[in-house]
């Protein structure tokens, strides 16, 4: 793909993505909350799959395993820290099938979509027109991402969503790929339902 028509494309996705994160405000009166944020999901992972299918075909590698593994690990101690410092108590594991599809669109479709839109389209649209490097892009990125989690109230929640995405930005600029950025933040969504189960 042209690289200008690459970055058109990622531009509107961009633009789409927000428009359908406002999904719910414009259905909830007529198909109820939960309905609102399903189709929210729905429409998210569509536009995760025509992005990935028509930009970044081509770039599905996992890259090197340490760099993987570093960052996975970094998460995992950030996390646990978070938890730790919010809620210092680790009680049993309690699983309820209730929450089987919540936790599979947590897991599966929400990483994979925000990693296609804020790790793929966001740096690439951002590198396109501050063309000195990553760092720039990458941060800027990073900033949306974390303010487009509306849901969090702490400024403690969104200092950690920044570093994370930075952690996020560096594998999937590392690898060349999505690949591994996708699956550090679906293992990291897993660890945090798992922690705040255990929290709870």
């Amino acid at each position: 793909m042209n690289s200008m028509i690459k970055m058109v494309v990622c531009f509107l996705s961009v633009i789409f993505s927000i428009g359908i994160t406002a999904t719910p405000l414009l259905t909830i009166k007529w198909i109820g909350f939960e309905n609102s944020l399903y189709l929210m999901y729905i429409l998210e992972l569509i536009l995760g799959i025509v992005i990935s299918f028509f930009i970044y075909k081509g770039e599905w590698k996992l890259g090197d395993n340490k760099i993987f593994f570093k960052c996975l690990l970094l998460i995992i101690l950030i996390q646990t820290a978070v938890c730790m410092v919010l809620d210092g108590s680790i009680k049993s594991l309690q699983f309820s099938t209730d929450y089987i599809l919540p936790f599979l669109v947590v897991i599966c479709f929400v990483p994979f979509y925000e990693e296609c839109i804020y790790r793929g389209c966001l740096i690439d649209v951002f590198h396109h027109f501050f063309k000195d490097g990553l760092v720039l892009p990458i941060v800027l990125s990073s900033v949306i991402f974390s303010g487009m989690h509306a849901q969090y109230s702490g400024i403690l929640d969104y200092v950690v969503l920044f570093f994370i995405s930075l952690i996020l930005s560096f594998a999937r600029v590392k690898s060349g790929s999505l690949l591994p950025s996708i699956l550090l933040h679906s293992l990291m969504n897993t660890f945090v339902l798992v922690l705040n189960t255990l929290l709870k």
